[in-house]
């Protein structure tokens, strides 16, 4: 399907995965990205942040993607983190407004989220569903 390590490849120093239909797989990957992000000089807060949305992203390609396999490409340039998640799903009407959902129910609120965490989130619905985001961090105030 997709070929995250050509991708990777393409991008140097890029972080890549492909998950094959297996939400579990992405603890793993959280590790993985933490030690990729920290090498990069990422601020432990714009971490936590990016490993969050990009988590979002992969688990609603996984549960809504409709043929399991997503791949999750992360990079920084510019001063800047960069995520794209994509997979083969049918995709969504992307134009809706994205709303908080309401605090009791247990789901709907993973683009919300995405949005709060990052600078920018643009979704391409036209050859299966990717989801692209950046968060800047350099000259961020950072906590210790």
């Amino acid at each position: 399907m997709i070929d995250a390590a050509r991708q990777c490849r393409q991008r140097r120093n890029a972080f890549g995965a492909e998950l094959a239909g297996d939400a579990a797989a992405l603890a793993g990957v959280r590790s993985r990205l933490r030690s990729y992000l920290a090498t990069a000089g990422v601020p432990g807060d714009v971490v936590a942040d990016v490993i969050l949305a990009a988590q979002e992203a992969a688990t609603n390609a996984l549960r809504f993607g409709g043929r399991g396999d997503v791949e999750l490409l992360v990079w920084t340039q510019g001063g800047e983190v960069r995520v794209r998640v994509k997979d083969r799903g049918k995709g969504f009407d992307a134009g809706e407004p994205v709303r908080c959902a309401r605090a009791w129910q247990t789901q709907g609120r993973g683009l919300y989220l995405m949005q709060s965490l990052m600078d920018d989130v643009s979704i391409d619905c036209s050859a299966g569903t990717t989801v692209s985001m950046r968060r800047r961090f350099v000259g961020e105030q950072t906590t210790a």
